[in-house]
């Protein structure tokens, strides 16, 4: 009994691990009823947002500091990247308000920063975080990778080229300090060695939030024209500088350079572009300076541009007329709708929407949904055309798009909430199976019941 319990004490401690043997354990206690409700837990976790809720309780809210301490100190056994992060800074601002003794913490640090294995990224970002809280960085400062070629330590400030915002903000948060204690090697070890996302381009996307960085910001852009013409880099510009002439012409660079881009470089560009400087007459002509009004010639970007800044412009209908007298014609899909959509008349949006959903594939959902909401942002009659159509037999696709791009453009009319909450009654009591749709704005399939309360939330 002795021998049992004992290793039942220390099977259920490895759940309490940062990489539990989930598996071993089940396997091993299958018959055990407080061992199989701990695994539960473990392979069905709360959705990482709502624990991202929960940490941000404890660390804003909850009266009972120790009480939070106790609960974040486990940081290291999360799995999702920015609730990490999150119950870090969370766990060392506790910490150190609190004046505990920090020094186990801070040893724990100096060995996560320069950590490895499967998941080393998340947990030297994490370990990042506690370092600026509690004013250690010189533990990361300079230092070297302990494998490989000699180097010096680095960490990504995201996974797959997407950032982890709250590290991102913490840094803008502390900017003079982490400046000061990196120097030199800033760049180098906030960019790490196996990334896309360099530290500006990173940066970018919180710094219009941080004044102390807008100075280091604009020199890093003017000294590299790459990064100068990153999607991040001109919405850091349209926020700081909106209208201004430097905006227009980086935003210009982007849309005219190196054609045919990526959707994820242009789309943000032309939209930028459009937005901040619509019916403007002289950077309408800056855009088509040069350029020919011919399809084939003019570039897919500036025509998603010229369609969303300047939808009454005469260029568009000599384009559209080019477009309609060529069955075939020489554009990309992104050109393609663009046109479509600034021009086809009101009665007619349905039925080609219709059609390019059915067509559609998660290649060109951004492509396609840029310029219906462009449209209907701009169109009442549009807008209302739309929603007099939505009946209980359209398609499916049809009545989680639809709804759900009027409702981004700003237009959840009565009408609109009354169908919304009528389809869903149809859904849940009148269907012997509620139906799945394209959601075109989720980019995916989705139940129609969950885009229509996605709807009504946003007019509630």
């Amino acid at each position: 009994m002795i021998i049992l319990s004992l290793y039942y004490a220390r099977f259920s401690k490895s759940l309490e691990e940062r990489e539990p043997p989930i598996a071993a354990v089940a396997l091993a206690f299958s018959g055990d009823d407080e061992i199989r409700s701990r695994v539960a837990q473990l392979v069905n976790p709360l959705p990482s947002s709502l624990r991202a809720q929960i940490v941000m309780e404890l660390i804003d809210t909850i009266a009972d500091r120790d009480f939070a301490i106790s609960v974040l100190k486990d940081y290291d056994v999360e799995s999702d990247d920015e609730v990490k992060v999150l119950s870090s800074l969370g766990y060392h601002r506790l910490l150190h308000q609190e004046k505990k003794d920090n020094s186990d913490a801070v040893q724990k640090l100096s060995e996560a920063i320069s950590a490895y294995g499967i998941d080393f990224e998340k947990r030297r970002r994490a370990a990042f975080a506690g370092l600026v809280i509690l004013q250690r960085l010189d533990l990361f400062s300079g230092a070297k990778e302990r494998l490989g070629e000699p180097r010096l330590l680095a960490i990504n400030l995201g996974d797959l080229g997407q950032a982890n915002l709250p590290l991102i903000r913490l840094i803008g948060e502390h900017w003079t300090d982490v400046q000061a204690a990196l120097g030199p090697n800033l760049t180098l070890q906030l960019t790490g060695h196996l990334t896309s996302l360099g530290l500006w381009e990173a940066l970018c996307l919180v710094a219009a939030d941080y004044p102390a960085t807008h100075a280091d910001v604009l020199s890093a852009l003017d000294a590299d024209p790459k990064i100068a013409l990153h999607p991040n880099a001109l919405r850091f510009l349209a926020a700081i500088r909106p209208k201004s002439q430097l905006l227009q012409d980086r935003c210009l660079s982007s849309l005219k350079s190196g054609e045919p881009l990526g959707i994820d470089e242009w789309a943000p560009a032309s939209t930028i572009f459009a937005e901040a400087f619509s019916g403007d007459p002289a950077a309408l002509a800056a855009l088509v300076a040069g350029r020919p009004h011919d399809l084939s010639v003019i570039g897919f970007a500036s025509i998603a541009a010229l369609s969303a800044g300047w939808p009454n412009s005469t260029i568009l209908d000599e384009l559209f007329s080019h477009l309609q007298s060529h069955p075939r014609p020489p554009i990309s899909e992104a050109a393609y709708y663009s046109l479509i959509y600034a021009r086809i008349p009101p009665s007619q949006i349905m039925d080609a929407l219709q059609s390019h959903l059915a067509d559609a594939n998660p290649y060109n959902y951004l492509i396609l949904s840029s310029p219906l909401l462009y449209r209907l942002r701009n169109d009442a009659e549009a807008r209302g055309r739309l929603s007099s159509l939505l009946t209980s037999d359209v398609d499916p696709d049809l009545k989680t798009t639809i709804p759900r791009a009027l409702a981004a453009s700003g237009a959840v009319s009565k009408e609109l909430s009354e169908w919304c909450r009528a389809e869903l009654y149809h859904q849940q009591e009148e269907l012997d199976s509620p139906q799945l749709g394209l959601d075109l704005l989720a980019g995916r399939m989705r139940g129609v019941t969950l885009s229509l309360l996605d709807v009504l939330g946003t007019s509630w």
